[in-house]
């Protein structure tokens, strides 16, 4: 095994190093590892992205401050700005896009029902008269009775978007991973499924490059090449989990509960979307857990006994930030 050459505190990995390949020469575990977010808030900003993309933009502060106040009101809910082109920044503050409306998206990720909107605005100002926590708790409420979420009343100015999203995290500024292999994925899939994909902000996991999150059901990927692109896309479209080698979890369910789902799907060859759901998570121990699906067929449930350990080696999280050991993987 391999090991990236070790920094000191607050040191960047040197510019030989790669955080992507260097997890991958340590064999470090995919599964498990995606983002743990309900609701996904996608905004179009083609205007240069930062390090942190949303406090460093020129969105106006009342603009910021309503998506982070969503943030904070909707419970799983994550900002991510996209774009499909880059235009340059021509004023300190932005209101609109030159010549077009601005795309925003809210995607509810939850494990049987799933649901895209699409807002097309005239302004981001347009985002102050929305109210989406009430959106995401009536579809909340409805995963959790009887009631049809088909019946949900669509938002005034929403629209749904029936076909799969494809976000590609491409933000070289906030790591240089994230460019070099996000970037030639996005130009594949794009070239292959045209306006469903986008590029967007960090998603979590640098070192998993070129990563990926595909919406409404919020299923993450990493170490996704130019050659997935079709086959991937093409999998969601039929609502097939695509290769398990790239597979980092769904962002609906907490991490302990992705390993488990990962471990169900190998050992019973398990690719649909939903040939499962999630049944309980039982903690038995400080990194223990008992973790149950149901078959969405028979309705039998299915038991997976899960324990996390530390690595035992430093890792690169990023390409800028020091080596730590503070990576754990699942076992069952």
């Amino acid at each position: 095994m391999n090991i990236a050459p070790i920094a000191t505190e607050n040191q960047s990995a040197p510019l030989e190093t790669f955080c992507t390949l260097s997890a991958q020469e340590m064999g470090e575990q995919i599964f498990g590892t995606a983002s743990e977010t309900g609701v996904w808030l996608a905004l179009e900003y083609p205007f240069p992205w930062g390090n942190k993309a949303l406090p460093e933009s020129a969105l106006s502060d009342p603009v910021k401050q309503q998506l982070r106040a969503w943030e904070g009101e909707i419970p799983g809910a994550r900002i991510q700005l996209i774009k499909q082109r880059s235009l340059p920044l021509r004023h300190a503050t932005v209101d609109t896009i030159p010549g077009q409306s601005i795309a925003f998206f809210v995607s509810i990720a939850q494990e049987m029902h799933s649901v895209t909107y699409r807002f097309d605005l005239a302004s981001y100002q347009d985002l102050l008269d929305l109210n989406l926590p009430a959106l995401a708790a009536q579809w909340h409420n409805s995963a959790h009775s009887a009631s049809n979420p088909d019946a949900i009343d669509i938002p005034s100015g929403a629209q749904l978007h029936a076909e799969p999203l494809f976000l590609v995290c491409t933000n070289g500024k906030r790591d240089r991973c994230c460019a070099k292999w996000g970037l030639p994925v996005y130009q594949s899939m794009a070239d292959y499924a045209g306006q469903c994909v986008w590029q967007t902000t960090h998603t979590g996991g640098h070192r998993f490059a070129a990563t990926l999150v595909c919406l409404p059901e919020g299923v993450m990927y990493g170490w996704v090449t130019p050659d997935d692109a079709q086959p991937l896309i093409d999998a969601h479209r039929a609502q097939q989990i695509y290769r398990l080698d790239r597979y980092r979890g769904r962002s609906c369910h907490r991490q302990p509960a992705q390993a488990a789902d990962y471990y169900l799907r190998t050992q019973t060859n398990a690719l649909g979307l939903h040939d499962h759901s999630l049944a309980d998570v039982n903690p038995v121990a400080d990194n223990r857990w008992q973790i149950a699906f149901r078959n969405a067929d028979t309705g039998a449930l299915h038991g997976v006994g899960l324990e996390s350990r530390r690595t035992t080696v430093p890792f690169w999280g990023s390409c800028v930030k020091a080596p730590a050991y503070i990576n754990q993987y699942y076992e069952i």
